[in-house]
């Protein structure tokens, strides 16, 4: 099994959608700090020393990087089901293995991509605004230390990870109960607008199903960013198990 998630996710890692999806990761968080970038190169005097973990915060933080990852996760790897079944592939990797480990398989690639995607596009971001930034600022005082600020952005970008990982469940699951693999793409945008829009419009005390607070969590999350890591890991298992349910009921009428 640890082979064939081997072999899946080369395979994933190396397809167009990956490299597109990873692109437009790339470019979203470098929209959400751009205006930061052209202020710092407009400043007279040196900033101070940190601006560039303070830039890729806000890419972070920003609408259009929290907008539209679920759009960039759901490339890659969520109409891998969908494929398999019209492809006939399916029929040949069951006459060597067994259905659970078929499933478990699809399923822990799905969430390694979902997770791996935003991280890369974060880490590569992170580069490029450190390389841009750093000429910018002042050498860092003498004890002055940024762990709280680390600590942010590293919270941040686990969050962001983690939400990658429920889109790209959304797309595997939704794919697999309607068969299309145009929902695989389409439902994890869909699925993430309709939660901001039930809780902007109808249940603001329902803060635990809001996306945007996920990625920025207010004083009423118990535990802080902890906590809604949590929240979203167990959403993330349920759709998996329902996954796993669709996806051998599926298989049955083979």
């Amino acid at each position: 099994m640890i082979q064939i998630l081997k072999t899946e996710l080369n395979h994933a890692i190396t397809t167009s959608g990956f490299y597109l999806g990873l692109t437009g990761v790339v470019l979203t968080l470098l929209c959400g700090c751009l205006q930061g970038i052209v202020a710092a190169f407009r400043m007279e005097e040196l900033s101070v020393y940190g601006l560039h973990m303070n830039l890729l915060l806000t890419a972070i933080s920003s609408d259009v990087f929290r907008m539209t990852l679920p759009i960039w996760v759901a490339l890659p790897y969520t109409a891998s089901f969908c494929e398999d079944i019209k492809t006939g592939f399916i029929r040949l990797y069951l006459h060597r293995s067994s259905v659970r480990n078929y499933l478990l398989t699809r399923l822990s690639a799905c969430l390694l991509i979902g997770f791996l995607l935003p991280c890369l596009g974060i880490l590569v971001v992170g580069g490029v605004i450190t390389m841009v930034t750093l000429p910018l600022q002042a050498s860092p005082e003498a004890g002055v230390t940024l762990s709280e600020l680390q600590q942010q952005l590293f919270g941040g970008g686990l969050s962001a990870a983690f939400v990658g990982m429920f889109c790209a469940t959304a797309g595997l699951l939704f794919s697999t109960v309607t068969d299309s693999r145009y929902i695989a793409y389409a439902s994890p945008f869909v699925v993430y607008y309709l939660l901001i829009i039930f809780h902007e419009r109808y249940c603001r005390w329902l803060y635990i199903l809001y996306p945007y607070g996920w990625l920025n969590p207010e004083a009423e999350w118990p535990m802080g960013r902890l906590g809604a890591d949590f929240i979203i890991a167990e959403l993330t298992a349920c759709m998996g198990v329902a996954f796993c349910l669709a996806a051998r009921r599926r298989l049955s009428r083979l």
